[in-house]
């Protein structure tokens, strides 16, 4: 490329990147979510944008009298007024942990949760769901995904379309042969449903499957994740690989993310599996800190959904230059699939020192549908919540900007449309208990 032809791409670049920033101005002021006090917070809140601007906002928390941990939603209009009160979710009286929440475009929406079971190695629980109108109205009581109410996951993802029809996507684990050195499988598979809580399919959809041999438990498939076309209804599930080697007394990793997508009528898999990301590292069988690390030692998955870019993905990767360092640098990537399943489009949004930041003090995410990536996280020591969004083309829109003044934690990001809420708890001043809030900017 001549100069000239790097200086227009640069002034080009530069124009684009200016225009986008006005894209994030303020548009009203902080508002309350809950109804009733909250004596104490036992999750991220969880929060969905419809297509018309109205949200929902889930938490679990007690709430008045009823002192164990239930879960409660609310439903707002587009301009931060309530259209429903606290409305308790759950019948049961288990522990409810992990909820996620779908709306449709009408309103209608979906809350998923997991009832908390713990065992010595891991939390496992049975997904429950429950459907309600868009007036807040229940359709039905709650309901396990598995008919049997048998089936215990170690994670799950929750994602909706227009129409209403959903999808749950199970993370689950399988052991045989003795407990000092058993044979272990991990499964990812898909559940679809209609509008009225139906399945849709005479068994789940298979997505992935790996068995590792008696005493190796260094390989697995985890962190699957939902994705529908709210049009089409199409599904799109990803998923995460971790694969490791011995090699002496050393460990070779290999972690990789894929994508899959699953056609609306059939449920029947669409094309092969795309690979997404893929990165390498070792370390020293035994160590337990920074220094016996080198290379990519994790991956986290971050938001996923249909795009006006196909369908794209974000990712967090842990990585550590060298042995014997204690320096653990961290990155925020992007990348898309195209409807042919071309991956395409890897950006590298933060990296370094900004997101260890992130990382440790609550760092959350949201993609808009035109790809847009928002971030948002607590700053230390001062708990001013913070954001940043960047473009589909991996340009930041603007500097870093204070969302909220002080936060204590279950801060949560989620955007439609250009609508981008951000909710967040803050303690009520002379008493233990707290409020939850919102505020909604404008990206357009």
């Amino acid at each position: 490329m001549n100069k000239t032809a790097c200086l227009l791409f640069s002034l080009g670049t530069l124009a684009a990147a200016n225009a986008m920033a006005d894209k994030v101005p303020v548009a009203g002021q902080a508002f309350l979510i809950n109804a009733t006090a909250i004596t104490s917070l036992y999750s991220t809140t969880v929060t969905t944008v419809a297509k018309d601007g109205s949200f929902v906002v889930a938490w679990v928390a007690p709430e008045g009298s009823d002192t164990s941990p239930n879960l409660y939603v609310r439903r707002f209009a587009a301009n931060g007024s309530p259209l429903t009160q606290d409305i308790r979710v759950n019948t049961s009286s288990t522990t409810e942990v992990s909820p996620e929440v779908v709306t449709d475009a009408h309103g209608n929406f979906a809350l998923a949760w997991m009832t908390n079971v713990q065992t010595s190695t891991s939390d496992l629980g049975t997904i429950k769901l429950r459907l309600f109108q868009a007036n807040g109205t229940p359709v039905g009581d709650e309901f396990c995904v598995d008919a049997a109410c048998s089936v215990s996951a170690t994670g799950y993802s929750l994602a909706m379309d227009d129409a209403g029809d959903f999808a749950v996507v199970r993370d689950l684990s399988s052991s045989t042969g003795p407990s000092s050195a058993p044979s272990v499988t991990s499964t990812v598979d898909a559940i679809r449903f209609s509008a009225s809580g139906a399945p849709k399919d005479p068994s789940p959809i298979a997505v992935a499957n790996l068995t590792v041999p008696e005493g190796l438990t260094t390989a697995a498939v985890r962190s699957g994740l939902a994705a529908m076309n709210p049009t089409t209804g199409e599904l799109a599930v990803s998923w995460n690989v971790d694969s490791g080697l011995a090699l002496g007394g050393f460990q070779l990793l290999n972690l990789s993310t894929n994508v899959r997508r699953f056609g609306a009528a059939d449920g029947k898999p669409v094309g092969l599996p795309a690979n997404i990301q893929s990165c390498t590292g070792v370390y020293e069988i035994g160590s337990v800190a920074l220094g016996g690390f080198a290379g990519c030692v994790g991956i986290s998955s971050g938001p996923f959904r249909y795009t006006s870019q196909g369908i794209t993905a974000s990712w967090v990767e842990d990585f550590v230059p060298q042995f014997g360092t204690q320096t653990l640098d961290l990155s925020i990537h992007s990348k898309s699939i195209s409807p042919l399943g071309i991956a395409f489009g890897h950006f590298v949004l933060a990296s370094s020192s900004a997101v260890d930041s992130l990382r440790t003090f609550s760092y959350a995410a949201a993609l808009d549908a035109d790809g847009t990536l928002i971030m948002e996280w607590r700053a230390s020591p001062s708990n001013v919540l913070m954001s940043q969004a960047f473009n589909a083309a991996g340009w930041p829109l603007g500097d870093p900007f204070p969302v909220s003044g002080n936060s204590n934690s279950g801060n949560s990001v989620a955007a439609n449309q250009g609508v981008i809420l951000y909710t967040w708890s803050q303690n009520i001043l002379g008493t233990y208990n707290e409020n939850l809030y919102g505020q909604l900017y404008n990206a357009n």
